[in-house]
């Protein structure tokens, strides 16, 4: 009996008691205490989520809301010439709220022009090319200054419908070489270039459709006498 209460003793003063410790525990001074910091989390919490579902919806409605903008590629014009092929693009071309009011603000919009010359048969490459053409507003002139490929090719408009009817009329020469007598399949797209927009826009350009502005690729044949 003496053995077991002094090994009773001993725990007793060895060792804190569970209560003892969790007391000690609670009194420790802390920046929030535990109801506090439930609440906090759940108040988080449903905001993330609120955000969450917000973000949702309005990516929905962007998918739903009819489409009133983009390129359309109408016609394409091929003159096969010595070295290369003369284009002339015939495009709709309909910029949408978001990228006119970006526009007036200083933003520069280049437009990507995709061309391909393919063998009809075999569907290889035969050359490709990129173009730019770039559209930005002068506020200093109260203008629009349309810049193609060409070091010279630049026109200003005093309005913007002008400068997109322009636009609308893209000329340019895909260097092909001397092409050989035969079918060849001719593909084009133009599109507004994401990439190329300031770096606070590619983000919402790239989630939202108001700022999609692609053709699409379309084709024509052309046959060449050698």
């Amino acid at each position: 009996m003496k053995i077991a209460s002094k090994f009773s003793d001993f725990f007793k003063t060895t060792l804190p008691r569970p209560w003892t410790a969790t007391r000690r525990a609670t009194n420790r001074p802390v920046g929030r205490s535990l109801p506090a910091r439930r609440a906090w989390t759940g108040s988080t919490t449903r905001r993330f989520a609120s955000l969450l579902s917000l973000t949702a919806l309005l990516l929905c409605a962007c998918e739903r809301a009819p489409v009133e903008h983009g390129f359309e590629i109408r016609n394409a014009t091929l003159r096969p010439a010595r070295d290369d092929l003369r284009v002339d693009l015939q495009l709709n071309i309909e910029l949408s709220h978001a990228a006119r009011r970006a526009l007036w603000r200083g933003v520069t919009l280049e437009i990507l022009v995709n061309s391909e010359l393919r063998q009809a048969d075999s569907r290889d490459l035969v050359t490709a090319a990129r173009d730019h053409w770039t559209l930005r507003y002068l506020p200093l002139s109260e203008q629009f200054q349309l810049t193609g490929p060409g070091q010279d090719d630049v026109q200003t408009f005093p309005r913007l419908r002008h400068a997109l009817r322009a636009t609308g009329k893209l000329d340019y020469r895909l260097p092909t070489g001397e092409l050989r007598a035969g079918d060849y399949q001719f593909r084009v797209r133009a599109r507004l270039d994401r990439s190329a927009l300031p770096a606070p826009i590619q983000l919402p350009a790239l989630l939202f459709r108001r700022w999609h502005h692609d053709s699409g690729w379309t084709q024509w044949p052309l046959k060449t006498s050698g």
